[in-house]
């Protein structure tokens, strides 16, 4: 046998993969100083299983693997692998080539491989004995080692004689031998302190089990509890729900009759629209009898006052579809009272539910009480271990004790004979003590089968506490949920209530209009925002198709606005727009212009309606005029039909093109005026007939665009 080859890898100064082949004729490694020759030798005796770092020239693991230059980085590995040749069966061993391999990283773990095989440092060691190699052997030979052997004392010296005699092997079977023996004589001691110490507990141990039992009643019963009280909070919910939904049916009720009351009011004023136009053209008819002969004036004379008796009574008509609308807003302030009670009624039920509340506090104060028992076991339990923890030491203790009673036993065993009796009685008795640690051991397996049912007891107890804790807690998040939407509900309509109090929003010139002292100004109805309602979705498209309009403050005529004018001029408060609501037309020709209006407007969605049957993919993209998703009073209807006059509303740009394009080709080709001024998306780009667009980025607040 001869070493053959040595691979290192990390070790010390050794970075990248280094192999010296060993051939025969090889005798020594030479170089110059800090060539690595010492590495060399450190790595064998190393990869033979040397622990010592005094011995391998280092302070502690680290310093054996690389630790980088310049040039490289630090590894994390050092890895030595010796190959010996055993073609001689110098080893007992099946290979004609033996590889020794050793591994170890910065984290502290080392592994040991022989032919690529994971071992144990044990078994390298006992290969090595065998071959009578190893780190301690004289395989390798350190600087001062054959001064030191030959300053040895006789005694000293023999050491060195035994292992060169091969009995290296024998002594290293023979420690292992006592090491479990010592082993087993400490397992048996640790038993007997065991079983000793679990007898007293067992009393301990059976009350535990009945307060565990009583604690599982205790908890059972607070279920059915909690069941009863989720029952009753059920119902009463249910309850809750049963009457909102009554009230909700009741309102529809209402509003449907109001709904009847209005077609009603509709019909009735689409007959007085009727008969005005007859009386218009026999007022015409009369002009024109007046133009063709003056000698019919007495005659045309009588028909004017018959006419004028009929205008009369359509008055009468008019004064009492007015004392109707006055009923029906009485009615609708009827019904915000009514609304009123049932907010009433609502805060009432919050009171009902805090009632409930006091119940559940109570049931958490007995899952308190039940949580005391459980901290209280705990503490038991803590207690218990802090004993083990003293039973422990003192067996330290006696084990330092058996320590010391071992030495003297092998120094009166000093004869071979002697200690192989010593042996075979030793071995009869470890007999008997695993008779008697199998008993132990049974009675032990009893005892811990006990021990896990009342660890499983007290896992289910604590669980079936943290279920109802999590079912608490999810009642009250419920609890908490509804009161932050009740509160959030509260804040926001204050906050609209606030911001329409105050004018946010408004210029300095509307606020100013708006604020102005009574008897400044006459006519005022208020801001354009405040006097309708958007369908939803629409926000946005209206607010970019009234435009400057949304600043604007209306007022009866233009009297009223000329007067707002002044007001503020002489108060420097700004600028306003304002629009009054009666045009200066109607003074003279009001039905006249009111008609052409009408037709105009029908004529206006017949277009519109007739170009979108031909096209029905854009049908859905175009909302129609901007005018028609406004709800406000009557008497403003006519008002906003004039604010969005010819405004469409479109789904996006694309459709707006699309049916601007068609439009200006209906234009050119019919040569008539188009049916619309310009289109609005619904994101608020706004595109106008005469090529012009407009669009802004909005910004998000919340789940609302602005």
């Amino acid at each position: 046998m001869y070493l053959k080859r040595l691979e290192m890898l990390g070790f010390k100064s050794f970075a990248s993969r280094t192999h010296l082949e060993f051939s025969p004729g090889i005798t020594a490694v030479v170089g110059p100083n800090g060539a690595g020759k010492s590495n060399v030798a450190d790595s064998m005796r190393w990869v033979l299983g040397e622990q010592s770092m005094r011995q391998l020239r280092g302070k502690k693991s680290d310093d054996i693997i690389f630790a980088g230059s310049q040039g490289k980085a630090a590894l994390g590995m050092a890895e030595v692998s010796l190959t010996l040749d055993n073609s001689t069966g110098w080893v007992p061993s099946e290979y004609s080539e033996i590889t020794v391999t050793r591994r170890s990283y910065r984290s502290g773990e080392n592994e040991y491989l022989i032919n690529k095989q994971k071992v144990r440092l044990k078994d390298v060691l006992l290969l090595l004995a065998q071959a009578r190699i190893g780190h301690d052997s004289y395989t390798v030979v350190g600087q001062g080692l054959i001064d030191a052997a030959l300053s040895l004392r006789a005694e000293e010296r023999r050491a060195l004689f035994e292992d060169a005699a091969g009995i290296r092997p024998f002594q290293v079977q023979r420690a292992d031998a006592e090491n479990r023996l010592k082993q087993t004589e400490q397992n048996i001691e640790r038993l007997r302190d065991i079983v000793s110490e679990i007898e007293p507990r067992m009393a301990p141990l059976a009350e535990q089990a009945k307060r565990a039992v009583e604690f599982t009643r205790l908890n059972d019963e607070l279920h059915e509890i909690l069941l009863a009280w989720y029952a009753l909070q059920w119902r009463r919910l249910s309850i809750t729900r049963e009457y909102a939904d009554l009230a909700e049916r009741e309102q529809g009720q209402r509003v449907r009759q109001g709904e009847l009351t209005l077609q009603t009011l509709n019909e009735q004023s689409q007959a007085l629209r009727g008969q005005r136009q007859q009386l218009q053209k026999q007022i015409n008819e009369a002009r024109a009898a007046c133009s063709q002969a003056n000698e019919h004036a007495q005659k045309i004379e009588r028909d004017l006052a018959v006419n004028k008796e009929r205008i009369g009574g359509i008055e009468r008509q008019r004064q009492d579809a007015q004392a109707e609308e006055r009923r029906l807003r009485e009615r609708s302030i009827a019904l915000q009272k009514q609304l009123i009670d049932l907010e009433e009624q609502c805060d009432l039920a919050d009171e009902e539910l805090d009632n409930d509340s006091t119940q559940l506090a109570a049931l958490e104060g007995k899952v308190a009480q039940a949580q005391k028992e459980y901290e209280m076991d705990e503490r038991r339990l803590r207690s218990a271990q802090n004993d083990l923890i003293q039973i422990q030491a003192r067996l330290g203790s006696t084990q330092t004790e058996l320590g010391r009673l071992q030495k003297q036993l092998g120094t009166r065993n000093s004869t071979l004979a002697a200690r192989r009796a010593t042996i075979s009685q030793s071995q009869q008795s470890v007999r008997t003590l695993e008779l008697r640690l199998t008993e132990e051991q049974e009675c032990l397996d009893s005892v811990r089968a006990e021990e896990q049912q009342h660890i499983q007891q007290k896992q289910s107890i604590t669980k079936s506490i943290s279920d109802a804790q999590q079912e608490i807690d999810r009642m009250r998040g419920t609890l908490t949920e509804a009161e932050r939407r009740k509160r959030t509900t509260v804040d926001r309509l204050n906050m609209l209530k606030n911001w329409r109090q105050s004018l946010s929003g408004y210029s300095d010139g509307v606020r100013a209009l708006l604020k102005a002292p009574a008897g400044k100004i006459s006519g005022i109805i208020g801001p354009v925002p405040q006097l309708f309602v958007v369908d939803n979705g629409m926000e946005i498209a209206l607010e970019a198709a009234l435009g400057p309009y949304m600043q604007a403050v209306v007022v009866q005529n233009l009297a009223d606005a000329q007067s707002g004018l002044t007001y503020l001029k002489q108060s420097h408060s700004g600028r306003a727009m304002i629009v009054w609501m009666q045009r200066i037309e109607e003074d003279d020709e009001d039905e006249d212009l009111t008609e052409v209006r009408e037709i105009q407007s029908q004529v206006e969605e017949n277009v519109l309606r007739r170009y979108l049957e031909t096209v029905p993919a854009l049908q859905e993209r175009i909302s129609g005029f901007a005018w028609k998703h406004i709800q406000c009073e009557s008497r403003f209807t006519s008002l906003f039909q004039r604010l969005l006059h010819g405004i469409i509303i479109a789904r996006d740009l694309a459709s707006a093109q699309e049916l601007l394009t068609w439009a200006i080709e209906l234009s050119v080709s019919s040569d008539s005026d188009l049916p619309f001024t310009s289109l609005v998306t619904l994101a608020g780009e706004t595109l106008h007939v005469d090529g012009w667009l407009t669009g802004e980025l909005l910004k998000r607040v919340g789940n609302k665009d602005y």
